[in-house]
């Protein structure tokens, strides 16, 4: 179902972090909260759950994150490491003069969440995550991994060269967010019962081959928050985001030796039909994540906190509620 309800977001400050300038949303007072979204996303992915969270007694600080939006692109590829990322989410943890805080993460985001709770777990009280389950380090390359199950045309294989996907992306920018961005469509495993996993995993190829084809599902988005993705990515291009995902072996490569336990108090929230990141790889984790509680949301594919707003806030208050 679309959601159309017009949200505003908090005014934006700029916070120089980790030699960056970060574009921050903030509101409230309490215990902190920091939002991280995904990819392709923004701040501006969070606007349904800020003012129930400030509502709830929280302060509430959600950030574009590096390469996103109105924060700092650097032009270097290998300056979006997670090491850079973790690097910034602590840089303003520091700069708010926040000793500690509970951290949300969807998506990429929930991917330097664990990370964080990993490297950082002094700086947390808590985090929680959504659609991105906990998944230990491989003892393999994930692009080799990748390549070898879904193929070169598989999203995050083509991603690794520079060039390509970015000015496909940037020339096509708002059909790509009326196609991604969709209920039960290329996110849900609803959406195409006769695709194949390699399939459903080649975005740019189906994106780039099927111009004309009518996208599956529903638009997720109202036309004016289409427009907040797309005026803002057009200004800023996809390039920065994509280099998060061009820092995969990197990253894979300075986590060798680092023990694969969650110690602080988790909450994940899956979406039932997120295709890319089932709620099958999230059933193990409490092997690795002992403070767990996990929920799905039925209906609800990887845009769950755009999908389901209500439904998430309420269940990240609830649990935010019964860790004081």
């Amino acid at each position: 179902m679309s959601v159309c309800v017009e949200v505003e977001m908090p005014p934006v400050k700029f916070h120089r972090c980790n030699g960056i300038d970060m574009a921050v949303y903030e509101a409230g007072t309490g215990p902190a909260v920091v939002l991280l979204h995904g990819w392709p996303e923004l701040a501006y992915s969070w606007r349904y759950q800020i003012e129930p969270l400030v509502k709830a007694g929280y302060r509430v600080i959600a950030p574009d994150l590096r390469g996103y939006g109105q924060t700092s692109q650097p032009e270097d590829v290998g300056a979006y490491t997670m090491k850079h990322l973790m690097g910034d989410v602590i840089a303003l943890l520091d700069t708010l003069e926040i000793a500690q805080a509970y951290v949300c993460g969807h998506d990429w985001g929930g991917l330097i969440t664990w990370q964080l709770a990993l490297f950082y777990p002094e700086r947390l009280m808590g985090v929680m995550s959504l659609n991105t389950p906990f998944i230990p380090r491989s003892k393999f390359d994930p692009i080799d991994v990748y390549r070898h199950n879904f193929g070169k045309d598989m999203y995050i294989v083509a991603m690794q060269e520079e060039g390509p996907v970015d000015r496909l992306l940037n020339n096509e920018t708002d059909r790509f967010f009326r196609t991604l961005m969709r209920c039960r469509s290329v996110n849900s495993a609803k959406g195409n019962t006769e695709a194949t996993p390699a399939s459903n995993m080649a975005l740019f190829k189906e994106f780039k081959e099927n111009r004309d084809a009518a996208p599956r599902g529903q638009l997720l988005l109202s036309e004016s928050d289409l427009e907040v993705y797309v005026s803002t990515y057009q200004k800023s291009g996809f390039t920065g985001g994509l280099n998060w995902y061009r820092n995969f072996s990197t990253n894979w490569r300075e986590t060798e030796g680092m023990e694969q336990v969650i110690t602080v108090p988790t909450l994940m929230i899956c979406g039932a039909d997120d295709l890319y990141l089932p709620p099958a790889l999230s059933e193990h984790m409490h092997h690795f994540v002992p403070d767990l509680e996990r929920h799905v949301l039925n209906n609800c594919g990887h845009w769950s906190q755009q999908e389901q707003p209500a439904a998430v806030s309420n269940l990240l208050i609830d649990w935010l509620a019964r860790q004081q």
